[in-house]
Parts: C-alpha cells; structure tokens; sequence
C-alpha cells in the first residue's frame, strides 16, 4: 500500500512518541470494560449481478443475478466490533415482528454479546438490500425494506423503564442512530445516566437529513463522531469551515470523518488532521460503524481508565 507523505510523516511522528508497549497495554484494558450498545438494527443484503444492457422495451437497465450475500449491519455491525476488543458486550435494539430475521441475528452475534431484543408489531426487522457489480462493488441501486415512524408508546416505555435500571450500570454507553424509529426523546433521554456516552447519529437515504445530533444536545455527550456531511446538515452550513461547526457541538472529543481526506479530531480545544492511510476505497458501507465503534472505546478507556493521554484514540482517527 502507498502512503502519501503526509501519512508517512504523522506515522513516523507517532512512532517516537508510543511505542508498542503502549498500545498492547492499552487494548488488554480494554477488555474489562463494562459496555452497552444501543441503536437500530440493519439487515444488509448485498445481490451480486452484472450489466446486461437497457432493456428494448422499458426505459431500464437488466442486469444478471450472480449471488447474493446478508450481514448483520447498523448496531449489530458496531457490537460485533466492539466484541473482539471487550471480554463482555451488551446490546440493546429493537426488531420488526413482520419479519425479524431474529434466528439470522442471533447467529452472526459474537458470543460474548448478550442481547436484549424489543419488538415493534407494526414493521419489519430494516433490510436495506442493494444491487451490486462484483468486481469493483459498484452499486446500482438499492431497496430499503423498513418503517421509520415512532414506537408504539408501549414498546417505547419498556425500553426507557430498562434503560433507566440498566444504563448506569456500564462504562461505556454506545449509540449507533441510524433515524429508523427506535430511539425516540424519551428513550434517549433515559441515556442521560450514562458515565460516558459515545453518539453517532448518521445521515443517510432513508432518513433524508432529519437525522441530527441536536437530538442529543439535552445529554452531557463524552464523544460524538459524524461526517463532514452530517456537521453541515447539523447547521446547515454548507460551505463553511468544519472547524468553527465543531466547537458549537459543545462536546469534548469530536472526530469528523471525510472519506479519502483527513481526519479531524478535536480533544479540548486542540485540532488535529489526520491523514488516511488508504489509496483508495473498495466499499464504503459499513465503515462509518466500524470506525465509530473503535474511536468509541479508545475515547472511553481514556476517559474510564484515567489516562493522561490515549494513544489508540489518536490513531484510529486515521
């Protein structure tokens, strides 16, 4: 892999500050962290097919059906990574009883994740299925298969009354908001016991920009990661500098993301840029829970464990 200059100079620079006894040490405490996840589960399908052509009769394009592969996406994404660096992980969603892909759930979830399952009579479990060209994962087009309205009050008030025994109970509180109806303000406001909240609230097709982190602006937030995109939305401030948006989010630690250009991370006022370490990239669903997920319990562990400063915080901003 090529690194531009810019990435060869920040990686030789962290080289002299940390050695690899910090980082080892580092991820051995991560394991006894106590953490809960909670947010919207997905079923991501992925239907492999190749071009035929436009079809003579209908204004379309054909394509040929090849394969198809499912993944436990969203929030179950995000605990499957948290789990290969905690000994324990709780997760809490909810699912659609139309269809809950529950068995299919369950089993792509590490075993060290304990879920705790809700269920909304009125939608499916979100499936969100796209059409794409093997070879370079070029997507076609995609079906989203959910229902974004509000919980019923019933199922609301089962997860606030276990949110508001539970919540206190962990280290590090975790939400993945992808705007799919589950975490509605009274759920979210029982998150507000939390020693450390982690908050990514995504913006993405189906949620069409209503999708914000103002709907955490009530809670005491440790850490918030978006993308450059949803800051903007956030403030609707299309051309501004990121920087001056990142200080009005009134949050300590703020990591906004960009895709192939750097990484900015804010820690206490201070601004740092850094570089990705990728020359290009294969498929872009599913990064922004991964990298949440990990910058999550790197931003935790400094702030649960007492660390002066936590060098795999600052490098998984890369």
């Amino acid at each position: 892999m090529l690194l531009s200059e810019e990435a060869k100079e920040f990686l030789a620079d962290f080289k002299l500050k940390y050695n690899k006894n910090d980082i080892i040490s580092t991820l051995k405490e991560l394991r006894e962290l106590r953490v809960l996840v909670i947010g919207d589960a997905i079923i991501d399908q992925y239907h492999y097919s190749t071009s035929i052509g436009k079809s003579p009769k209908d204004n379309i394009i054909v394509v040929k059906y090849l394969g198809e592969e499912t993944f436990a996406g969203g929030v179950l994404a995000a605990a499957n990574h948290i789990a290969g660096f905690c000994d324990k992980v709780d997760l809490v969603t909810c699912l659609g009883k139309m269809n809950t892909q529950e068995r299919f759930i369950r089993k792509h979830l590490k075993k060290n994740i304990t879920p705790t399952l809700f269920y909304r009579e009125d939608a499916p479990t979100p499936m969100k299925r796209r059409f794409v060209e093997p070879e370079k994962m070029t997507k076609y087009f995609g079906v989203s298969i959910l229902e974004d309205y509000p919980l019923s009050q019933e199922v609301s008030r089962e997860v606030e009354f276990f949110l508001a025994r539970e919540v206190s109970k962990y280290d590090i509180v975790l939400v993945t908001d992808f705007g799919h109806g589950f975490l509605d303000k009274n759920i979210i406001f029982e998150l507000s016991n939390a020693a450390f909240l982690a908050v990514n609230t995504q913006t993405n097709t189906d949620n069409a920009g209503f999708n914000l982190i103002q709907k955490y602006s009530g809670l005491q937030v440790e850490y918030i990661c978006l993308d450059e995109p949803e800051i903007r939305l956030a403030f609707q401030e299309k051309h501004g500098k990121v920087e001056d948006l990142i200080s009005q989010l009134h949050c300590d630690k703020v990591i906004i993301t960009h895709g192939q250009y750097p990484t900015l991370v804010y820690s206490r006022g201070n601004i740092l840029r850094i570089p990705t370490f990728s020359n290009g990239i294969k498929d872009s669903v599913g990064a922004g829970d991964a990298f949440f997920s990990i910058t999550s319990k790197y931003s935790g562990a400094h702030f649960v464990l007492n660390h002066e400063y936590h060098p795999l915080w600052l490098i998984s901003g890369c």
